[in-house]
């Protein structure tokens, strides 16, 4: 077998553009220039001559919710030269059938998009790899034959979450999506990481302020000593679980950041992106109550002294006395800091959320049409001295 030829109608130069957008996608594409130019040194022949560019930035929206690969990738090459372009997003794609989108595949307008939350947790950067090499595979030497089940998951995370082309081989464009339960658990578990709830600790600053100052009572009144006492281990737990749920049911309604739903499609992504809602605000929730723990741990030891504590409850105290009057104290800070959280940033506690970002790359679109209406009529106007 001799080296692949150059592929019918390939410049002897090309550009490869690798777009993704900020935060974690941007990471993932620092790592895949030289993924980029191996799979298009493969697909075109070693006689083209390859160079890769990386931008931040992010696409719009259509009213369908659906990204314009035609319209911003005709615009990405006019911008920049590019000859393909790679499309890392961090928001999640759904097919018509309500299955996780791994990648789209534009044949003719040479567009890879991946879709980083669909990559799951754990090997993103890896799975992301062989995603962009299939993709350049596909859209550059137009070659769609049969996928390796492999291709994207090891063989034990391709039984687990199966990645399956749902196109024809003749098809414009090739779709990769996930299937089953697991697929979908991956998805979420790739949003969430995505997203990283832990950022959202310092968006809640007024909750941590309220809750701290109510929990800071348990330090100081004998009542919660003794109630502390007197609960078992499940019921401070259930306590727990109950604060930690009007808290996050608090930010839901306060922030008016339940999506709802119109329509088949519609309803599937809002179900997804809900779900996700309720995650990321849990764990960001139960981050700031480990804090909050914390604090009045450190302050329940440093303030009450052992032979005070010791005449109150009536009986010998140890360590664990401490963690219950923490644990209690922490449950109604927790539930007092939700109304505290209304003095926090609503924009920074929405930006948390997938359906603000959409609906910010929705108007996005308007730009990309005028900048489109206005190169139709640079063409259409005769240059000057003609």
């Amino acid at each position: 077998m001799g080296e692949p030829a150059v592929a019918p109608g390939a410049p002897q130069w090309v550009r490869i553009g690798v777009v993704a957008d900020e935060g974690f996608p941007a990471r993932i594409a620092a790592s895949l220039t030289a993924t980029a130019h191996e799979a298009a040194q493969t697909a075109l022949g070693p006689e083209v001559d390859i160079e890769v560019q990386t931008v931040i930035e992010s696409l719009p929206l259509n009213d369908r919710g659906e990204i314009p690969l035609e319209l911003a990738g005709k615009t990405l090459r006019d911008r920049h030269g590019w000859y393909a372009v790679v499309y890392l997003t961090d928001l999640p794609r759904l097919t018509p059938a309500g299955s996780g989108l791994v990648g789209d595949f534009d044949h003719g307008n040479r567009i890879v998009l991946v879709s980083v939350p669909a990559l799951g947790v754990a090997g993103v950067r890896r799975r992301a790899r062989r995603v962009v090499r299939e993709g350049l595979r596909v859209v550059l030497a137009d070659d769609v034959g049969d996928v390796d089940p492999v291709l994207i998951n090891n063989p034990v995370e391709a039984r687990l979450a199966p990645i399956r082309r749902t196109t024809e081989p003749d098809a414009e464009n090739s779709l990769f999506e996930m299937g089953g339960v697991r697929g979908y658990t991956q998805l979420l578990a790739g949003m969430v990481r995505s997203n990283r709830p832990w950022r959202l600790l310092p968006s809640l600053s007024g909750a941590l302020a309220g809750a701290a100052a109510v929990g800071a009572f348990g330090v100081f009144y004998t009542s919660i000593y003794e109630m502390s006492d007197a609960l078992s281990s499940a019921r401070l737990t259930g306590i727990s679980l109950f604060s930690v749920a009007v808290f996050v049911s608090w930010l839901i309604a306060h922030n008016s950041l339940w999506e709802r739903p119109s329509g088949p499609a519609p309803r599937r992504r809002a179900v997804l992106y809900n779900s996700f809602t309720v995650v990321t605000l849990t764990l960001g929730a139960m981050i700031m109550y480990a804090t909050l723990f914390l604090i009045l741990l450190v302050g329940a030891l440093a303030v009450i002294d052992g032979g005070y504590f010791t005449s109150q409850l009536g009986h010998p105290v140890n360590v664990t006395d401490y963690l219950d009057l923490a644990w209690l104290s922490s449950s109604l800070g927790t539930v007092a800091g939700a109304l505290g959280s209304s003095f926090d940033d609503e924009q920074a506690i929405r930006s948390a959320t997938y359906s603000r970002r959409e609906n910010e790359r929705h108007r996005l679109i308007e730009q990309l049409d005028q900048a489109q209406k206005e190169d139709a009529t640079d063409v259409a106007t005769p240059e000057d001295g003609r």
